[in-house]
């Protein structure tokens, strides 16, 4: 991970479906405060936007062979996608600015 490479500590983060909100950092200690520091930047740096859309447009918004996502994700790379099957919403993750232009599109 990005945050071992830069000092050293490694980090266990819980699975999305994983109830817990505890981030554990493993490493030396003067090393952890800076791995800290990271994983604020981190978690400050993403947002999670739900896009109210009926389940029978979800085609249509991908578009053939996924050419409406794709282009949002080549234009926005740090932005993730997630259509779920029978739900009424898309989810938009990724950096605050480029959420906010892919919910736009």
């Amino acid at each position: 991970s990005e945050i071992l490479a830069q000092t050293g500590v490694s980090g266990e983060i819980p699975a999305l479906d994983n109830p817990s909100e505890t981030i554990t950092l493993r490493g030396e200690q003067e090393k952890l405060g800076s791995a800290l520091t990271l994983v604020y930047s981190k978690a400050n740096s993403v947002t999670i936007e739900e896009v109210e859309a009926p389940a029978w447009l979800h085609r249509f918004i991908i578009g053939k062979k996924g050419a409406n996502v794709r282009k949002v994700t080549q234009d926005l790379p740090k932005v993730h996608i997630e259509f779920t099957d029978g739900q009424d919403k898309i989810v938009v993750e990724g950096p605050p600015e480029d959420g906010f232009k892919a919910k736009q599109e």
